[in-house]
């Protein structure tokens, strides 16, 4: 009963203690909104193991292009990784641009070709920037798509 109150007490001597001037409130509302993701991510797994073949060397990163379809042009992506360190995450470029429709030719000569499309809206406000993803699809044979998180979309081969 005594750690209770002590706890309580400490509780109540923190939330108290705290600051309150308008400036620190501002930034802190930002904090409590959920922003759009900044970049596109894709994960390249395995469709009957969910393995990620970048991580497991089926796929070499440094092979993978993507090919903006209607530029011609390679584009610069991002490499990272997610959870324990075992899922390679590809992201595209942030959009500064809302696009009806974007087209990206993503390879790996010799091994895999997949047309990818999407609609991309920026969002941008006092505490966001971000783009938002719709329309997002393949065209492919052996490869689909599913949507893992916001932005986020893993190809299944």
């Amino acid at each position: 009963m005594i750690q209770r109150r002590i706890i309580l007490g400490l509780l109540l001597i923190i939330c108290f203690s705290c600051s309150q001037d308008g400036t620190e409130e501002t930034s802190n509302a930002c904090n409590l909104i959920d922003c759009a993701p900044v970049s596109l991510g894709l994960e390249f797994v395995a469709a009957d193991t969910g393995e990620d073949l970048f991580f497991n060397d089926t796929f070499s990163i440094s092979d993978l292009k993507i090919i903006n379809t209607q530029t011609n042009q390679t584009i610069d992506f991002g490499v990272g990784t997610l959870g324990s360190g075992d899922r390679t995450l590809i992201t595209l470029p942030t959009f500064l641009e809302s696009s009806d429709l974007e087209n990206y030719q993503i390879l790996i000569t010799d091994v895999f070709e997949v047309a990818f499309s999407f609609t991309v809206e920026v969002i941008s406000d006092p505490c966001c920037l971000g783009n938002v993803y719709t329309n997002v699809a393949l065209d492919a044979e052996s490869v689909t798509i599913e949507n893992t998180n916001f932005g986020t979309y893993r190809l299944l081969f």
